[in-house]
């Protein structure tokens, strides 16, 4: 083998390296990239996604994760009419390959929040006095911790009796 042999031979083996066997050099995938705005808020909430992604795109899949078709614009707007945490998932394709990005979406509701609220009967005496708290909270919640203020412990019940021992000034 002479030299302008090995020449052409580290040529071709180099360009193939950089080639497909079609012999057309290979782009590279795109990237997927967006944001969202507003990524949280009550319902009926209206989120505008605006792509940011980068490279050779010829297609959008967007996936809003609330049961309703998906998108193939580019920067859609949807609404989501039912709270609850959603992964918003784009996924971006190109003559290179695809490219997938998730975001996080918070719609969510009066229900999800609660309003702490009691009455206690009865609301004046002299100890010891026995009172019955009656919880009266509003909205979703798991449970509470009752502070009586006397120095004398909590509780987790959710309508406690408690007897103040000393009148509390």
């Amino acid at each position: 083998m002479n030299r302008r042999n090995l020449a052409l031979m580290a040529c071709l083996v180099a360009s193939a390296a950089v080639t497909t066997t079609s012999g057309l050099a290979q782009e590279p995938p795109p990237t997927a990239n967006f944001d969202a705005n507003p990524r949280s808020g009550w319902v009926p909430l209206t989120v505008r996604f605006t792509d940011q992604s980068t490279g050779n795109i010829s297609s959008w899949d967007w996936n809003f994760d609330d049961g309703s078709t998906h998108s193939s614009e580019q920067n859609p707007s949807h609404t989501y009419n039912i709270p609850g945490d959603r992964t918003v998932s784009l996924t971006v394709s190109g003559p290179g390959g695809s490219s997938s990005k998730n975001l996080l979406i918070h719609p969510f509701s009066t229900q999800w929040w609660f309003r702490a609220d009691f009455t206690a009967n009865p609301t004046s005496g002299t100890a010891p006095l026995s009172v019955q708290f009656t919880n009266q909270s509003s909205g979703l919640f798991s449970g509470g911790d009752w502070n009586f203020g006397d120095g004398l412990g909590h509780s987790a019940e959710l309508n406690p009796l408690h007897t103040f021992p000393r009148n509390l000034t």
